[in-house]
């Protein structure tokens, strides 16, 4: 894949190198900040549905380009979901630990700090290459972030029997549905800004009087 997608930027660092060196440190220095992490036994998908629905829905609005550069069409929701779920499963396989696995997903989940994605696409006859680049800013930092992913398309055992018309208006029923839930959580988080911000506006008014 390296030898024919474009570059864009100088220097790429592979996105699982990031926290796997905690480099040279000052014993003497003051720590504010301590993160732990734990692997939970039960098994269960807290957050698994959201991030999922997120990187689904970036990967659809992207901008979509082939190996030479050329604007192309967008993927369609099935699509998008292998490649959802095989950047996770290649984020998890190259992470160097479950502590890096998890620093990675927030990278991929991006927020406010992430610009728009960029998708470039090269099929091989049933295989399809996708690069995955954006980039994410705080201030004057800026980091450039490329995963790259490789799905055999093929005609799924739900497929064949129910048919791809089926199995694509499922999909869109299930993206809708997401879309909901994503919205919902937006106005439910945006009112609770606001509310902080008011409490700190009268706080704020309250002190000065």
């Amino acid at each position: 894949m390296q030898q024919f997608l474009p570059q864009n930027q100088q220097h790429i660092t592979p996105l699982m190198e990031y926290f796997t060196n905690p480099g040279d440190q000052d014993p003497n220095l003051q720590h504010f900040v301590s993160i732990a992490f734990r692997q939970n036994e039960e098994a269960d998908r807290t957050n698994m549905d959201a991030l999922e629905s997120h990187f689904i829905c970036e990967i659809l609005g992207a901008d979509w380009y082939d190996a030479s550069g050329l604007s192309i069409e967008r993927c369609t929701i099935d699509e998008a979901n292998k490649i959802c779920k095989q950047v996770v499963k290649n984020l998890q396989a190259e992470s160097s630990s479950t502590e890096a696995f998890l620093i990675n997903l927030s990278a991929l989940a991006g927020g406010p700090l992430m610009t728009k994605l960029r998708m470039t696409k090269l099929e091989q006859g049933s295989i399809a290459h996708y690069e995955c680049y954006w980039k994410m800013r705080f201030g004057s930092i800026e980091g450039d972030f490329t995963i790259r992913a490789t799905i055999h398309h093929g005609l799924e055992p739900a497929a064949l029997e129910h048919g791809l018309e089926d199995s694509e208006e499922a999909w869109k029923k299930r993206y809708l549905d997401l879309q909901q839930q994503i919205r919902e959580r937006d106005e439910k988080t945006g009112r609770l800004k606001r509310g902080v911000l008011d409490a700190l506006v009268a706080a704020n008014m309250y002190a000065s009087v």
